[in-house]
């Protein structure tokens, strides 16, 4: 009786943990994706203003360079991201397949097709290093 309260109770924490990941990822992909957007704006600012301030030139030094910083911790996540959801994934179908649930086993098919997540995520992240990296030449030639 012991062991099912416990599997219970594990099944019950895996899938908390990975919901909780997926609102994670979720959040922490929007937030990058904002915090991309401001950096741009703020790099393309100082371009259409076409000099001023010397706080404004810094911020056109400064801005590609944190993007660059953002977008590869941004690339570095991913990995132990996916990690994460895989393993509470795959616990919580272990579990369901002794005590016949569906939900997790399911959400596994799905997860399991060609096209997952996370190379949409490695692929967003590269795209804005390759554009940072881009960018860091405009500002070094100017």
């Amino acid at each position: 009786m012991e062991d099912k309260e416990f599997m219970l109770i594990e099944y019950q924490k895996s899938a908390d943990m990975y919901s909780r990941g997926v609102d994670i990822g979720f959040s922490a992909t929007k937030n990058f994706l904002i915090l991309n957007g401001i950096l741009v704006t703020a790099f393309q600012l100082q371009n259409s203003s076409g000099g001023g301030l010397d706080l404004i030139k810094r911020i056109q030094i400064l801005a590609p360079w944190a993007g660059l910083v953002l977008s590869v911790v941004y690339l570095l996540c991913v990995s132990p991201y996916q990690s994460h959801l895989k393993n509470c994934l795959v616990r919580c179908v272990e579990i369901e397949e002794k005590f016949g649930g569906f939900l997790f086993t399911r959400n596994n098919q799905i997860s399991g097709r060609k096209i997952h997540t996370g190379i949409f995520l490695y692929a967003i992240s590269l795209v804005f290093i390759a554009a940072w990296l881009f960018f860091i030449v405009l500002s070094l030639k100017a």
